[in-house]
């Protein structure tokens, strides 16, 4: 049976079981070690590498609650403490010290199946953390700068994450808790998917006034994708109201605006709505 082969994803990238074969360890010792591969979900060195690409991601030495990881189904191993110690010793004899690989990956050239949690967004200095349907936005804590790379970073806000949102570029963080972490460097920019795979939120993001769609929150059981809003639009069920609110002698410098999709057949809807100093010329104009 053939089976279609997955590129590397980065330059310079390796397949962690050529990697253990390459290094004439006998079939037990390469056994305890894929059986701990597999429990993280991971194919290559590029998964278990930080965003920079230049070192271990802490999780190789401390994998528990490391969570789903890949955007493939791995099956379930429980290795065994003997299989983590093989583990961990092979990965500190590959590496120099401070688990550096001694050669660097580089660009990502191909799709990764590895799902990146962390992400930081250079035009608003904030790392976003996504966890299945919420993103957590953290802020620069003050004052707690190490180098000019790594600063502290604290959580402040949560929002529903919507597919398509901007993300940002990937990156790699420490910290014993998630309310605050350490900001390492950030990767290359990810491989594009195929352009026939780009969603309808991706390619609209594209244009430009990314601000338009960062609040959009889709109602209970509303499916991620387009296809009723354009189902709705053929079979005329659609209802889409807007509305603002700006009061000049209460707050002059102060509005609100929002939306909503309904489907009078299917009861989905997204909703979308923003309150700011920013936008009020711009609002008040239109």
């Amino acid at each position: 049976m053939a089976y279609p082969s997955i590129a590397l994803p980065r330059e310079r990238d390796s397949v962690l079981m050529e990697i253990f074969h390459a290094h004439d360890l006998g079939r037990e010792v390469v056994q305890s070690l894929n059986r701990c591969r597999v429990s993280l979900e991971s194919i290559f060195l590029s998964d278990i590498t930080t965003a920079d690409g230049k070192y271990l991601e802490d999780a190789v030495f401390h994998p528990g609650g490391r969570g789903r990881s890949s955007s493939f189904r791995f099956p379930w191993e429980v290795p065994t403490r003997a299989d983590w110690d093989r583990w961990f010793g092979f990965w500190h004899s590959y590496t120099a010290t401070g688990n550096k690989l001694h050669v660097p990956l580089g660009r990502w050239h191909n799709p990764t199946h590895r799902i990146w949690k962390w992400f930081y967004r250079e035009d608003t200095d904030e790392l976003l953390r996504l966890e299945d349907s919420s993103i957590f936005h953290y802020k620069p804590a003050t004052g707690l700068r190490f180098t000019r790379t790594t600063r502290m970073y604290t959580m402040f806000h949560e929002t529903h994450s919507f597919q398509g949102k901007t993300r940002g570029s990937p990156i790699s963080v420490a910290g014993l808790s998630l309310n605050q972490v350490t900001k390492w460097s950030t990767a290359p920019p990810l491989a594009p998917t195929a352009a026939g795979q780009t969603d309808f939120w991706s390619f609209l993001h594209e244009y430009g006034g990314t601000w338009m769609w960062e609040e959009i929150d889709p109602g209970k059981d509303t499916p991620d994708g387009v296809q009723w809003i354009a189902d709705g639009l053929r079979n005329g069920s659609l209802i889409w109201a807007t509305d603002r609110s700006y009061d000049r002698k209460k707050a002059a410098d102060l509005c609100g605006v929002g939306w909503i999709i309904f489907c009078t057949s299917t009861s989905f809807r997204i909703t979308w709505h923003i309150l700011g100093r920013l936008l009020v010329s711009e609002l008040v104009q239109s």
